[in-house]
């Protein structure tokens, strides 16, 4: 993260070139035949949906999608927890976004006791094997971690539930997590540690000012974009 705030004309600026460069590694997939998976992780009010808002911008609608990932439905619960996700794998040539992922199982269901230790440990190596064929098949895969304190996550709570027109966005589960800031801190660090590999690895980005965030962010997409496609 800099040392000073990003000014929002400089932010605009960086914005508009980053989108450009992620606009033209986008015809290059459409005309290649790989794919791009691009993997949001995050605590709540992190930036995870403002990033995948800057995608849409950017992007030609007709090769990219933007999956919202919640807990399961009852149809999805009859099947192996992961069928979810290889449904919304993108074609080759075509790219999406997932906000919150796969990576749910490690994390959520992990601290909330929605899955049970000996899920939790099969699930680190089905994620591994899920990965290394998504990637021997041509995927680039792009993960970001982004970085929200528990102090930042708290005023972030506060200030939604001031303003009359959010404090929807807020309800008593975001605050039950947010007093587990240090659990969940866990998990995510043990989920970069074992899943962070050469050719699917974590990028983990400062979330605590929101116009860095968000520079930074589509500055490692553009970076790995670029790389997966030479």
């Amino acid at each position: 993260m800099p040392s000073r705030p990003l000014e929002k004309p400089e932010y605009r600026r960086r914005l508009r070139r980053l989108q450009e460069r992620i606009a033209d590694a986008q015809a290059r997939v459409r005309d290649s035949n790989r794919s791009v998976l691009i993997v949001l992780e995050g605590p709540d009010e992190s930036g995870k949906s403002t990033i995948a808002s800057r995608l849409l911008e950017s992007l030609d609608p007709r090769g990219f999608k933007v999956w919202h990932t919640y807990g399961p439905d009852s149809e999805e619960l009859r099947r192996p927890w992961l069928w979810r996700f290889w449904m919304r794998i993108p074609r080759r040539g075509a790219m999406a976004c997932f906000d919150r992922s796969w990576y749910g199982r490690v994390l959520v269901e992990r601290v909330e006791k929605l899955a049970s230790k000996s899920e939790v440990k099969r699930a680190f190596e089905e994620i591994a094997a899920f990965e290394r064929t998504l990637t021997d098949d041509g995927a680039t895969i792009v993960k970001l971690r982004l970085d929200l304190s528990k102090s930042e996550q708290r005023r972030r709570f506060e200030e939604l539930e001031r303003d009359p027109d959010q404090r929807w966005r807020i309800r008593s589960e975001d605050w039950r997590r947010h007093r587990k800031h240090g659990e969940y801190e866990e998990a995510f660090e043990e989920m970069v540690r074992r899943t962070s590999r050469p050719r699917a690895p974590w990028t983990v980005i400062p979330a605590d000012d929101r116009r860095a965030t968000e520079i930074a962010a589509l500055e490692a997409i553009a970076r790995s974009m670029g790389r997966g496609l030479r």
